[in-house]
C-alpha cells in the first residue's frame, strides 16, 4: 500500500491543491525524500547539458526516413485529418451511448 502511495505523491505536481495532502507523507517517507534527492540530480545534470551541442550520427537520417509510415503525396494532412475525425466519432459515440443508458434507465422506472 506505501509504494502505492509513494507513486501518488510523487506524481502529484509541487503547485497542485492536492499537494499538501501529500507533503505529510513526502516528509516521512524514506523511499520518496530518496526519489526527490534523484529527481533534483537529474534535474541539475540536464540543466547542465542544455548547452551542448550534439550532431547527429551518420545514417540516421535514412534509418528515421524508413521507419515513418507512407504518407500520401497528395495530401499530406490526411493522416492529422484521419486522427480528427476519429476522435469526434469516438465522443459522439461516447454520447450516444450515454444518452441511450439514460433513456433505457428512465424507460424502465416508468
Amino acid at each position: 500500500m506505501s509504494r502505492i502511495i509513494c507513486k501518488i505523491a510523487n506524481a502529484v505536481p509541487d503547485g497542485s491543491r492536492l499537494a499538501p495532502l501529500f507533503d505529510r507523507h513526502r516528509e516521512q517517507c524514506l523511499r520518496c525524500q530518496a526519489d526527490a534527492v534523484r529527481l533534483r540530480g537529474v534535474s541539475r545534470d540536464l540543466s547542465g547539458l542544455e548547452t551542448e551541442i550534439l550532431a547527429a550520427p551518420g545514417g540516421l537520417h535514412t534509418q528515421v526516413m524508413a521507419t515513418l509510415p507512407i504518407q500520401d503525396a497528395s495530401n499530406p494532412r490526411r493522416p492529422l485529418l484521419i486522427r480528427v475525425v476519429a476522435r469526434w466519432a469516438t465522443g459522439i459515440g461516447v454520447a450516444v451511448a450515454t444518452l441511450a443508458a439514460i433513456i433505457g434507465r428512465r424507460s424502465r422506472r416508468s
